[in-house]
């Protein structure tokens, strides 16, 4: 049964199941009350189908036996079987079952919202709610049940632009598909597809269904034919409600009932080797895990925010949504509620963090929305606050479960699994209102080598705002290779650090740009801090022809400030160069002042004057050619230079 059903139909089964317990009272038919009684018992045994011949029997026998009409209701429902269930129910209230069954109306308009017919489940619960000696709880589940009604209906009046696509013919499937991932590149796709188990039955002699993950990659303008992930990782058990990292080297998953789980559902990280073999997954631990569930991880796109979804104490309702930071020495810290602005007394699931850092999609069946769980929007206003959530509106939401959406780096595709076109759930895409799209994002990806071995190095990459001077990712390069999203719509200052070794500065502008561009390629040395070795400050700025520093330039200078600080044993030149227009006069007279506007500000913030040392060389250093805008931009530069040591 679909896992909304099971959820929207809970408090239905509570007002039903006491009328199979008692003695029918609408037939006289002996025969009809013994296919009556066989068909509760096999009800409560959970033999469905057996159970369901039985009370069509006793229906058979007496066409006006009301309590049957009610059974045969109930085991359809528990089947799955909805419009079944539904003229079970219709016939019962033809013979005014309401008045041996008061909660009949609302069980019908349950069943009703569960398909979608929103006005015929309206004037169920406007029927009901007439009824007297009904309970409060029920009377108040209903008037919110209509709210989400006409709100239903309003944005079936309002539709949105969807126009779903399918990835193409080698990704569908005969199996069932859900759980999209996406690498930032958007060419690598991670998908949970549920399979047939041939080793393992049910009960009733069907072939039991396992979940595995299969991945797809995007070459030459298609899908591929997806392949499993790996022996690695794939079991016999069920993995799922995966996310692969930004950068395609971390898979983190659900899985249920392991021998080395915590609790029902625990979360895993399964990582690449340097030979892109996926590693044995590993349990997040018990900060993560607890005895209770922990599903649906997602991770920030510098992977230092693991998102996931919890029924834990501390939460505002049945599943709510977690975040939990990576911390200094590199465990997860305790997690934190999103809090009430996000979660809600019901379910609150399925997170997806876009690669912007600040755009998080979810999705929940505690607000307005069209009946099952819709999906939402909100954006982080500052590190703390979420502005409030937003319904991703008719027709990308509908009666069913909309679940596990994820949002490609350009903020236009979206990826969702859904079964509107066939039998089976498939993975779709299509393009994102405009209201509801994130930030665009580009990319970097770099490469760190030592300078004098060609060796790679593990480093730190520190994206900074350079407006704000705040961090907006913090990456630990493994093994030489990072990849950092880019935010459109702002310049960045980017800092590679490695202990022992010289910081290396990149600057990005991105400030102008309103879509996604062409990810960057770039290859950084970086150099021990001996005598004679220099850092180009990519991210000081003056006024044009002036010696004033701008506000864009302090990001860098506190770094400065810190690397001279953690050096005291070294000395520094701080070098002012500009492009060749103008006289070289006037070129070194305004190196000069610059130059000495940087030694001003460090050692006003308490670095020994004796450390530090400037000088103007104007246009006579160039490092590009001063022909183009682009050389002459690499020309005008600040540098520090090791002079001398202690």
């Amino acid at each position: 049964m679909k896992l909304k059903q099971i959820i929207i139909n809970t408090i239905a089964v509570l007002f039903s199941l006491g009328c199979l317990a008692q003695e029918p009272v609408t037939t006289q038919s002996r025969k009809a009350k013994k296919e009556y009684a066989e068909a509760n018992g096999l009800f409560k045994l959970r033999n469905n189908v057996a159970a369901l011949e039985s009370i069509n029997r006793a229906i058979e026998e007496d066409a006006a036996f009301i309590e049957a009409y009610l059974m045969k209701a109930e085991i359809c429902h528990d089947m799955g079987r909805l419009t079944d269930e539904i003229d079970a129910f219709e016939k019962a209230k033809a013979l005014h079952g309401q008045v041996y069954f008061k909660y009949l109306d609302y069980n019908l308009a349950l069943t009703y919202l569960g398909i979608g017919e929103y006005e015929k489940a309206r004037r169920c619960y406007n029927s009901f709610l007439q009824m007297e000696g009904t309970t409060k709880r029920s009377r108040e589940y209903a008037a919110e049940n209509l709210q989400k009604i006409e709100f239903a209906l309003n944005q079936m009046q309002n539709p949105v632009p969807f126009e779903p696509q399918s990835l193409g013919a080698d990704i569908e499937m005969p199996y069932e598909q859900y759980w999209p991932s996406l690498s930032i590149d958007a060419k690598t796709l991670v998908f949970t597809m549920l399979l047939p188990d041939s080793t393992r039955f049910l009960p009733n002699g069907e072939i039991m269904m396992q979940e595995d993950f299969y991945v797809t990659r995007f070459i030459d303008g298609k899908w591929q034919p997806p392949v499993p992930i790996g022996s690695s990782i794939n079991t016999p058990g069920n993995e799922g409600a995966q996310q692969i990292s930004a950068d395609g080297k971390m898979l983190v998953f659900t899985s249920c009932n392991r021998r080395d789980g915590m609790g029902m559902c625990d979360i895993y990280f399964a990582r690449k080797d340097i030979n892109g073999q996926w590693g044995r997954p590993y349990n997040a631990g018990a900060v993560i895990n607890t005895k209770y569930s922990e599903k649906q991880p997602c991770l920030s796109p510098d992977g230092r925010r693991l998102y996931f979804a919890s029924d834990r104490p501390g939460g505002y309702g049945k599943l709510d949504l977690w975040v939990s930071e990576l911390q200094e020495n590199g465990r997860w810290g305790k997690p934190v509620n999103l809090g009430e602005r996000i979660n809600t007394p019901q379910d609150d699931i399925s997170p997806f963090i876009h690669p912007d850092n600040r755009t998080l999609y979810f999705s929940s069946d505690g607000r307005l929305g069209m009946g099952g769980k819709d999906i939402y929007i909100t954006r982080l206003t500052d590190s703390l606050t979420w502005e409030e959530p937003k319904n991703l509106g008719y027709p990308i939401n509908t009666y069913r479960d909309e679940i596990g959406l994820v949002v490609d780096n350009s903020g236009e595709r979206a990826f969702f699994s859904t079964n509107f076109a066939s039998a089976t759930k498939n993975i779709y895409t299509f393009t994102l209102p405009a209201e509801v799209r994130p930030q665009p994002v580009s990319y970097v990806h770099g490469t760190i080598i030592d300078k004098q071995t060609n060796r790679p190095l593990s480093a730190t990459v520190q994206l900074l705002n350079v407006e704000t001077g705040d961090t907006v990712m913090l990456v630990n390069a493994d093994q030489g290779e990072f990849l950092v999203s880019l935010p459109i719509g702002q310049s960045y200052a980017m800092h590679v650090n490695r202990a022992d070794y010289l910081f290396n500065s990149l600057h990005f502008n991105l400030g102008s740009q309103h879509t996604a561009i062409t990810p960057k390629e770039v290859a950084i040395q970086l150099e021990k801090p001996i005598v004679g070795t220099n850092i180009i400050l990519n991210n000081i700025f003056f006024k044009t022809n002036s010696a004033e520093l701008t506000n864009e330039s302090f990001a860098e200078l506190k770094r400065m400030e810190q690397f001279i600080l953690a050096n005291p044993t070294l000395k520094f030149e701080i070098g002012g160069h500009t492009d060749n227009i103008g006289t070289a006069e006037h070129n070194k007279h305004l190196s000069q002042q610059r130059a000495e506007s940087v030694y001003k500000y460090l050692t006003e913030k308490g670095i020994d004057a004796s450390q530090l040392t400037y000088k103007g060389y104007g246009a006579t250093i160039p490092v590009a050619d001063n022909s183009t805008a682009e050389g002459r931009s690499q020309n005008r530069r600040t540098e520090l230079k090791i002079i001398a040591t202690e």
